[in-house]
Parts: structure tokens; C-alpha cells; sequence
């Protein structure tokens, strides 16, 4: 017999969860169909003997499909709550990386690269067929994860709050196909396989070098070869942009800024952790050139959080 997923959804309230918080979601409903002949696609490996899998906390990792070759991916380049995870192309974005926080006893908070939210069954659902969605790290059981299989290459991620495992919905195989749990079957779209991508500076990017037009004109390389400032004030971080020297300018603290502030040639600004924030203003690159600007998020400004234009390049 083989399981397949339908996708039946509607709107609903999500009951009072702890500390208060109340959803609304998309309720799945799965329905099973019984089929002749085949069976359930299966990593013969896995199975009852799968052990828990050790990951490099320190480390972010691309956590791919084994069914697709599909990538875990956040939908949209945003750090908002209640954004859905879906499967997409692999690029190696900071949307498509993520890392291990260790909750204890088995278990680990998957936090997105671009967003520093993490990986959440949404509403603390049981149901099979829920969404999975990002949200502000409460270190929830329905945020907390077992990794095991027989290697890195087949592993089950399973939810300490219901029980099911992650699973790509209905066996997609497309681009865009939504996450969701799933009681565990051993399919192959319940396989995932970790790659991991570096040692973890926590930096955002999401290439090993340029692309695009980042490669014109004898390419972009920001503050490289020149100091890094490492900063956590928005007039320390004001100096060091300003500077007439190549840098590198990681911030460290959520600033504040009033209005639009000058970038000069050949800086590398840097959010560091899971991203930094800038209330209130935001940066402007005028005439300048060789800048490279990642991993930072912008609130309460009130022109284009970063302008480029006079001849810029």
C-alpha cells in the first residue's frame, strides 16, 4: 500500500499556545489512499537501526530533498513570523542555509541564515499535513527537531511536539512545493540530506563570490584587503561607513539612525550573528563604488533603506 497526501486546506483560528500567542493558519487535512501494487519509496538503509546523526553546531548547512534534489527554502527574502518553508532549486542562498541550536537531549532548533527565525510547525499542531513555517526563536518543542539516519545524506528530521517528520508535500518534485509533517512512512520526501556550507561566521551571503553584474567591471570585492571595525553604535558605525580607507564593518547591536547616511568606496557592511537591524534610516550610496551591504534589516525608514544612484558602480 502506498500513502498519498491531498491537500484540503482552509482557514482557521489556532487556539491560546503557550505564553499567550494565538494563530491563524492553514488548516491541512491529509487523506489516505489505498492503491494497488508498489509500495512506499524507502531508504532501505534508514529504517528501525537509524541513530541520531551529530551536526556541526557551529556550522550552516544546506538540508536538501533526497526525493527532489530540492532545497528547504524560505519563500520570501523576509524575516517576517509565519513566512511558509518550501522546497526550491538549490542556489545556496541564505534562504536555503541553515543552523543547528541545540535544545539538549537530542535535539536542535533549525534557525534560518537570511532571517534568524526558525523552523516551526505552525500553531503546535499534531495534525498531519500542517504548516511549516518560520518564526521568532521561543525554543518550543513544535520548533525542536531529533536528526537521525544511518549518515548525512539520509536523515529524518522529526518534531519533539507531534512526532511527525518533515516532509515535502504529496512527493513534489517542483519548485515551490510547501514543507509540511508527516506521520513517518520512510519516503524519500521525508529524506533529507545535509550539506554543509561553512565554518559558520554567521555573516548572511549566500555565494562563494560574485554574480551578476557584481562581476563587471573588474568585479566586487568591498572592504577586502583593507581592516575590519567591528562596531555596536550607530556613531561608531556611522565613522567607520564614512571612512576614506577599504574596510570591513561588522555591527554587532541593533542601531538607530535618523535619515540617510553616506557609504564611501570599497566597504564590506556586515550584520553579524543571524542579522542586525537599522530603525529609522538608512544608507546612501552616491557616486561611490565596490560596496557590498548584507545581512541587515531595515525598519521605520522612511526613503529607499538603501539608495544607489549618481554613478554608482
Amino acid at each position: 500500500m502506498t500513502t498519498t497526501q491531498s491537500s484540503i486546506r482552509s482557514s482557521t483560528r489556532e487556539p491560546a499556545q503557550p505564553g499567550g500567542r494565538r494563530w491563524r493558519r492553514r488548516l491541512a487535512v491529509a487523506a489516505s489512499v489505498a492503491v494497488a501494487a508498489g509500495g512506499v519509496t524507502a531508504i532501505a538503509a534508514q529504517g528501525a537501526s537509524a541513530s541520531a546523526v551529530a551536526v556541526d553546531t557551529s556550522a550552516y548547512y544546506v538540508i536538501t530533498s533526497v526525493n527532489s534534489g530540492k532545497a528547504l527554502s524560505l519563500a520570501q527574502q523576509s524575516a517576517t513570523d509565519g513566512v511558509d518553508f518550501v522546497q526550491n532549486t538549490t542556489s545556496g542562498a541564505a534562504t536555503q542555509q541553515f543552523t543547528f541550536l541545540d535544545s539538549g537531549d537530542g535535539y536542535y532548533r533549525l534557525q534560518n541564515r537570511h532571517s534568524g527565525k526558525v523552523v516551526d510547525v505552525w500553531g503546535w499542531s499534531e495534525d498531519n499535513g500542517a504548516d511549516v513555517r518560520q518564526y521568532s526563536d521561543h525554543g518550543g518543542a513544535n520548533q525542536q527537531f531529533s536528526v537521525t539516519g544511518p549518515d548525512a545524506a539520509h536523515v529524518t528530521l522529526t518534531n519533539r511536539n507531534s512526532g511527525k517528520v518533515l516532509d515535502v508535500w504529496a512527493k513534489s518534485t517542483a519548485d515551490g512545493a510547501r514543507i509540511s509533517q508527516y506521520t513517518a512512512t520512510g519516503g524519500a520526501n521525508q529524506t533529507w540530506k545535509l550539506t554543509k556550507v561553512d565554518a559558520g561566521s554567521g555573516d548572511g551571503g549566500s555565494q562563494d563570490g560574485p554574480v551578476g553584474w557584481a562581476t563587471e567591471n573588474g568585479g566586487t570585492t568591498g572592504g577586502a584587503g583593507g581592516a575590519t571595525v567591528t562596531v555596536s553604535t550607530a556613531a561608531d558605525f556611522l565613522s567607520a561607513i564614512r571612512s576614506s580607507t577599504a574596510q570591513t564593518v561588522r555591527l554587532t547591536a541593533n542601531i538607530a539612525l535618523s535619515g540617510m547616511h553616506k557609504v564611501t568606496s570599497n566597504k564590506t557592511i556586515i550584520g553579524s550573528g543571524s542579522g542586525k537591524t537599522i530603525t529609522g534610516g538608512g544608507l546612501n550610496i552616491s557616486s561611490q563604488k565596490n560596496i557590498i551591504i548584507r545581512n541587515l534589516d531595515f525598519t521605520g525608514w522612511d526613503d529607499d533603506a538603501i539608495n544607489i544612484q549618481s554613478a554608482s558602480t
